[in-house]
């Protein structure tokens, strides 16, 4: 059973970009820049994080790992804290877990060196500091933003090297309440981040409350060494999620409404002369 969802929306020049509408109701950058008043494409969304905010662990085989907290505003982490862990698995060499390294692209990326396999672990959970791979759970919050949100909806890219790679997805809720689902990468040249994958909670395996999240949390298990990944945002997504058909590129659309006027003309002066 797949779990995941492509979400298109079609453009006047026959291009088919991805986005995600954010709770502020302006809209991701596509493949071709911004679209706008798409809401009833996507559904309402509530950004977890646009990675726009600079952190950045190292681990390599001496300092196996490695681990961080970055703060920031809300409006653009999720309870304003955002803990990452990288672990060296196996190779001999470093892996690197950025988000947005240079301040030219909020993404989060995953770089391994050749050989190397790693396990890379993100976590937001509303408390600063990180000790290990379990959250803290110092979120509150309804991941159902009271029936307006139905899943998850991450837009990422990965190199030729981790086809097959899955993301894993964990939600937290309190009493030690879990549940979590898999998506997968998609392969996309020059790995950018322009596919946009949904998960929709009915597909997650667990007994967390939806309703009463305590941390969210996105784990890659990368065995396959020397893969490079990215995502560009992760949020809540509504449930209209639908594929629109290319619309025709302007130059068509003008030809058409001629011959269809010209057409029009001449049936009614055919109607005259009759």
């Amino acid at each position: 059973m797949s779990l995941t969802r492509r979400i298109r929306v079609a453009t006047s020049c026959g291009l088919v970009l991805c986005l995600c509408v954010s709770a502020a109701g302006g809209t991701i950058p596509g493949i071709q820049g911004e679209v706008g008043a798409v809401q009833s494409a996507v559904g309402a969304s509530f950004v977890i994080d646009t990675f726009d905010i600079t952190q950045s662990v190292v681990a390599d085989p001496i300092g196996v790992r490695s681990m961080g907290t970055v703060a920031g505003p809300t409006s653009s982490i999720l309870g304003g804290y955002r803990d990452m862990y990288l672990e060296i698995i196996g190779g001999v060499a470093e892996g690197r877990l950025r988000a947005n390294p240079f301040l030219l692209n909020s993404n989060l990326q995953i770089d391994l060196s050749a050989g190397v396999s790693a396990t890379a672990t993100v976590i937001w959970d509303g408390v600063p500091g990180i000790t290990g791979l379990e959250p803290d759970h110092g979120l509150d919050m309804d991941f159902t933003g009271g029936g307006t949100y139905e899943g998850i909806a991450v837009r990422l890219a990965i190199d030729a090297a981790g086809e097959g790679q899955m993301l894993k997805l964990l939600i937290h809720s309190s009493g030690g309440r879990k549940s979590e689902a898999e998506l997968a990468f998609p392969v996309v040249p020059d790995v950018e981040p322009t596919v946009v994958q949904f998960v929709p909670y009915t597909e997650f395996v667990g007994d967390a409350d939806m309703t009463n999240v305590s941390a969210f949390q996105m784990i890659i298990n990368a065995e396959s060494p020397s893969i490079d990944a990215q995502i560009d945002v992760v949020g809540l997504s509504g449930p209209n999620t639908s594929d629109f058909e290319i619309l025709p590129e302007p130059s068509s659309m003008v030809l058409t409404l001629v011959a269809g006027l010209s057409l029009l003309g001449l049936r009614r002066r055919s109607a005259a002369v009759s």
